[in-house]
């Protein structure tokens, strides 16, 4: 999967007329698995999962093409997904 910190857009101006479809999103992909992890550690508490089977359309890797986004509106995330989480838990708990 990858996860993009909400704060990071607000570093960039939004064109309306680019004319251009732009993906905002993170540069690096995390397995699901590997975000439980950090975030039970982050809270100090071990989740409880339960796997289902496989649905129909699940994608097996998702990522966005960020190019366009970091060449025409100089996007760059800024925030990890470690810190991301960190701060997210720390809002909620």
């Amino acid at each position: 999967r990858m996860f993009l910190d909400t704060r990071d857009p607000q570093q960039f101006k939004v064109y309306a007329n680019v004319g251009e479809t732009i993906n905002v999103g993170s540069d690096t992909s995390i397995r699901l698995n590997d975000s439980i992890s950090i975030i039970e550690e982050l809270v100090g508490k071990k989740a409880k999962i339960e796997y289902i089977k496989k649905q129909k359309g699940d994608a097996e890797n998702t990522s966005a093409d960020i190019s366009k986004a970091e060449n025409i509106l100089g996007f760059k995330p800024k925030t990890d997904i470690r810190s991301g989480l960190r701060k997210q838990i720390e809002a909620f708990l």
